[in-house]
């Protein structure tokens, strides 16, 4: 595999030197000529849904490409395209917002020569110190470009393989389990209009539970217990999920407060199936822990067997 990988990087460097005037001025051709090679050459088919989502949807906008572990696995990494030789750090906050959006842990950005990848989520660190691996694909031995390339290869991001140690794994301990039968970790791609959940898995144990809000009750607890500071959150420019004082920032009470003294809080208990997985999602971006940490199972509800 190597050896492939390190005659893959060699055509890239006659590519880059041969037609660069025209790759510099043209996205498509860069993904074409220099980025799809070497995302098959790292294990990544391009052609194989299963394993690369071209155009990948993420709220309102589109990742170039999603890195997953087959159609029913969420994406482990998205890429961002751009042309050769276009400076990328303009496109970095883009990027981040692709991942964090669907809960993604890895994003990487790259020209088809400068090829960066970043932690999607981390609370309170700075862009450039999320920054984990930088390579350039025309400078220094082509071997030595190949062992820090492998951190991107299919078999490291999937937690498996012993390639891996030929250069710093970019999955780390936190990186979940795959998810078991039955359960749905909460990054995936699923509907829960019209579905109620039966029990939620953390790091820490399982809880039985039968409501969306219990669902968002039993993930305040788990980040509280994981020393996670929580005092408010919006889901909206004018209304919180939770809050100290059981009002929105408008000052409006919560129309179903309900309070949880033992984390200090008041949680709007007004939601339904799809906001509540949304927010939650959102919730845990934001303060750093992978969504795919959490995960659920579900049954459908009474009404919806009508």
């Amino acid at each position: 595999m190597l050896n492939d990988l390190v005659t893959t990087i060699n055509g890239l460097r006659d590519q880059i030197a041969t037609y660069r005037p025209e790759l510099s001025k043209n996205e498509y051709r860069t993904r074409t000529v220099l980025i799809d090679p070497l995302l098959k050459a790292l294990g990544w088919d391009v052609t194989d849904p299963g394993s690369v989502t071209v155009e990948y949807e993420v709220g309102n906008g589109r990742a170039d490409y999603g890195l997953r572990r087959g159609l029913e696995h969420p994406p482990v990494m998205v890429v961002e395209a751009k042309h050769l030789d276009k400076n990328l750090a303009p496109d970095i906050g883009q990027l981040l917002g692709y991942a964090t959006e669907r809960g993604v842990v890895w994003s990487c950005i790259t020209d088809g020569n400068i090829w960066e990848v970043y932690r999607s989520f981390e609370m309170n660190v700075p862009v450039e110190e999320r920054l984990k691996l930088r390579v350039t694909i025309t400078e220094g031995d082509s071997t030595t470009v190949a062992l820090a390339l492998l951190g991107l290869w299919q078999q490291s991001l999937r937690g498996t393989g012993n390639l891996q140690q030929a250069s710093q794994p970019l999955m780390d301990a936190d990186q979940p389990p795959p998810p078991e039968q039955g359960w749905t970790p909460l990054s995936g791609e699923f509907n829960a209009t019209g579905m109620v959940p039966t029990a939620v898995r953390f790091q820490d144990g399982e809880k039985h539970i039968h409501t969306w809000r219990g669902f968002v009750i039993e993930t305040l607890g788990w980040l509280h217990r994981a020393g996670v500071p929580l005092s408010e959150f919006k889901r909206s420019q004018g209304r919180y999920l939770f809050s100290l004082s059981g009002k929105h920032p408008t000052g409006r009470d919560f129309r179903h407060p309900i309070p949880l003294p033992a984390i200090g809080v008041v949680i709007e208990a007004n939601i339904s199936a799809k906001e509540a997985v949304r927010q939650t999602r959102r919730l845990l971006v934001h303060v750093g822990k992978d969504p795919a940490l959490v995960s659920l199972t579900m049954k459908q509800a009474s009404w919806a067997q009508q």
